[in-house]
């Protein structure tokens, strides 16, 4: 699902506008048709923005396989919000394996690591993109 997307469903859900499924997609439909980017006027997002910028200089570092759907879609996600970050390949890297290990990771990717704080349980990319920027700006922050 675009971001877009799950940042409108958030802030309208959040907001108790969203009465049933049906509504739900009815105002996506409408969204996609009037724009593809997100609403940066949108105070919920744009503060959301400005504490994104406002941790730029936080280390993130993605660790990743390549042509790993999750990984793509996830790099994808942080480029969109123009997030920083270092990629660790993880193909054939058993001495970074072991270092996720060590720490406490799984077998999967992409694991990140934020300051030094690793980020390994997640059900989809878009929990992983909440815990990440909750990380970052210290401040909860759900994406579904």
């Amino acid at each position: 699902m675009d971001l877009t997307l799950v940042l409108v469903y958030h802030i309208t859900y959040s907001n108790g506008k969203v009465k049933n499924n049906l509504e739900f997609i009815n105002i996506i439909n409408n969204i996609i048709k009037k724009e593809n980017t997100m609403n940066k006027s949108n105070p919920q997002i744009k503060r959301l923005l400005e504490d994104i910028n406002a941790n730029s200089e936080k280390t993130l570092t993605v660790y990743s396989i390549e042509g790993c759907p999750a990984c793509i879609e996830f790099k994808s996600k942080l480029d969109r919000l123009d997030i920083t970050y270092e990629t660790v390949d993880m193909d054939e890297n058993e001495e970074m394996w072991t270092m996720l290990e060590e720490m406490g990771g799984s077998e999967f990717v992409p694991q990140i690591i934020v300051e030094g704080n690793l980020i390994k349980d997640y059900q989809d990319v878009n929990e992983l993109l909440s815990k990440t920027i909750t990380e970052m700006i210290e401040r909860k922050v759900i994406l579904k």
